[in-house]
Formats: structure tokens, C-alpha cells, sequence
């Protein structure tokens, strides 16, 4: 194993740096933020229209919500990469399959799910072109959009 070519090459500052930056950055997104802050003060489990009044009041929330959604996707792009070119010396075809299984597959599934964030807000906020809609039809519209996402 000294004798390899791979140990000759092998720098262990700058493998270590990047293995313990990617879950920092990674950890530091806004998808934590989201998932256990504003779910749990805005869900209301049963009641969907306490959970679309809970939307409607708290908007700036909720729409911190859909930014740290939208940042915690593109940081993961970026520790997808680190995380590629940390592994690449081990085995480039697994590093090739994650990026492909952690970056490619996932990142339009988050903004897919701001989509559907912005449309329970606008469920929630109820405006003018929402009048053929009953308040009740309209409170089982929020949770719903956003129980997709």
C-alpha cells in the first residue's frame, strides 16, 4: 500500500478540510430551518384551516420558509460537489452515481416543493380571482398544495 501511486499523491490537509467542511455546509442550510422550525408552528394536524389561517398570518414566515428551501437546494449542489471530489480518488463511478443520486435527482425535487409552498400561500392569502372558491374549499386548498411539497 506505501508503494502505491494513490499514496503518493494522497494529501491529507486537503481531503480533511473538505470532509469536514461538507456536513458544515450542508448542516448550516436552511432545509433544518424549515423542516423542524416552521412545520411545526404552522401545521396544524386536522385542521386545515387553521393551518391556512396560521399561513396567512404568519407570511413572512412561511415565506422564509420557501427561501431557505430554495437556499438549502442550491448549497446542495455545492456539497454534492465537494463531496465528489472528495470520493473521486476512491472510485470515480460511485462518485459519478452520487452526484447523479444526490445532486441531480433531489435539487428539482426541492424547488418543486417551493412551487407548491408558493401555492398554498396563495391558497392562504385568498385574493380577488379565488371568489368562485368557499372559505372552507379554500382552507382545504393550503394544506393540501403544501402536503405535496
Amino acid at each position: 500500500m506505501l508503494n502505491s501511486p494513490h499514496w503518493r499523491t494522497y494529501d491529507p490537509t486537503w481531503q480533511e478540510r473538505q470532509g469536514r467542511r461538507a456536513p458544515l455546509r450542508f448542516g448550516l442550510s436552511g432545509w433544518v430551518v424549515r423542516l423542524l422550525y416552521i412545520l411545526t408552528v404552522l401545521m396544524v394536524r386536522g385542521n386545515a384551516t387553521a393551518t391556512a389561517d396560521n399561513i396567512a398570518a404568519h407570511e413572512s414566515l412561511f415565506r422564509l420558509g420557501i427561501v431557505c428551501e430554495l437556499l438549502s437546494a442550491a448549497l446542495f449542489i455545492f456539497v454534492t460537489l465537494v463531496l465528489y471530489r472528495l470520493l473521486k480518488g476512491v472510485d470515480q463511478g460511485l462518485a459519478v452515481l452520487m452526484v447523479i443520486l444526490g445532486s441531480l435527482m433531489p435539487v428539482p425535487i426541492f424547488f418543486f416543493n417551493a412551487v407548491n409552498d408558493a401555492a398554498a400561500l396563495l391558497f392562504a392569502r385568498s385574493g380577488d380571482f379565488l371568489t368562485v372558491f368557499d372559505t372552507p374549499q379554500l382552507g382545504a386548498f393550503a394544506p393540501a398544495s403544501w402536503a405535496f411539497g
